[in-house]
């Protein structure tokens, strides 16, 4: 039977623990030292596979390659927490107060770009520390990220009230979860989709440019540029076409005016 499996941790037991960059202080002359850890595993006669960690990088350093890294790790939560606390100064600010809001955002999030706008709250795990949102992007009312590792938002994306963008997740193994492994994988949406709400987009699905996402829908795995998809699990139901530029909703034609002014539009680009 397979014994829960054993856990060793090369350090320099020198000096004193950093809590700000999980190492050790080292002894005079010598050089600083961080956790870093490699997953190996080798099998044994008595106890099955036994974990080891060897020093070649650090926690942070797993984590931004999309290897498992442990989430407990002191660097990283002190990181993830300083966010948190700044998130949740966000999520108090006045609503109407859309200049202090932008600012706090702009230190928030890893990049956010030119006339883009969040109406309310949002709740993220790193309060958008991995976060590029473009241009002109649109995201309404509480908006949820599992953003342990990058979501890449492009210009014009168009991002509908409860919609959860997932970049993080656990591997499926029981003895890597409870010693709280787990690893990330990135989420893009191409630019000018448009993602409806109440939708799941799960870790590592590419939205195509132009795009839309129905209502509800889970996106298990990635959409081409100019499709329609919905579903749970998300699939195409067809390709943006002629009838698209024609007509909106359940069938409503563009008015006349409006479509003088979309041709005047298009002569002039």
């Amino acid at each position: 039977m397979l014994m829960r499996a054993a856990v060793f941790l090369c350090l320099k037991q020198a000096g004193g623990w950093d809590d700000c960059h999980g190492g050790w202080y080292p002894a005079d002359g010598q050089e600083k030292h961080r956790p870093v850890f490699r997953i190996g595993w080798t099998q044994t006669a008595h106890t099955g596979p036994v974990l080891h960690y060897t020093e070649d990088m650090n926690q942070m350093e797993r984590k931004e390659k999309g290897m498992l890294y442990r989430v407990d790790d002191p660097e990283i939560r002190k990181l993830q927490n300083h966010q948190l606390v700044l998130l949740a100064d966000y999520n108090r600010m006045d609503l109407a107060d859309w200049t202090s809001r932008r600012a706090l955002l702009m230190e928030l999030f890893a990049s956010f770009g030119k006339d883009s706008f969040v109406e309310g709250r949002i709740d993220a795990n790193w309060g958008g520390y991995f976060c590029h949102v473009g241009n002109h992007v649109y995201i309404n009312f509480n908006l949820t990220m599992v953003d342990d590792g990058e979501i890449r938002i492009e210009d014009h994306v168009m991002i509908g009230p409860g919609v959860t963008l997932i970049s993080g997740s656990h591997p499926n193994d029981p003895m890597l979860r409870k010693d709280l492994w787990q690893y990330t994988d990135p989420v893009r949406i191409g630019e000018n989709a448009w993602i409806g709400a109440g939708a799941i987009v799960l870790p590592g699905v590419s939205i195509g440019r132009d795009s839309i996402i129905g209502a509800g829908s889970v996106v298990t795995h990635s959409v081409p540029d100019g499709c329609v998809a919905a579903g749970n699990p998300c699939r195409v139901i067809r390709r943006l076409g002629e009838k698209d530029r024609r007509s909106y909703g359940r069938g409503c034609q563009l008015d006349e005016e409006l479509k003088r002014m979309l041709e005047k539009d298009t002569g002039d680009s």
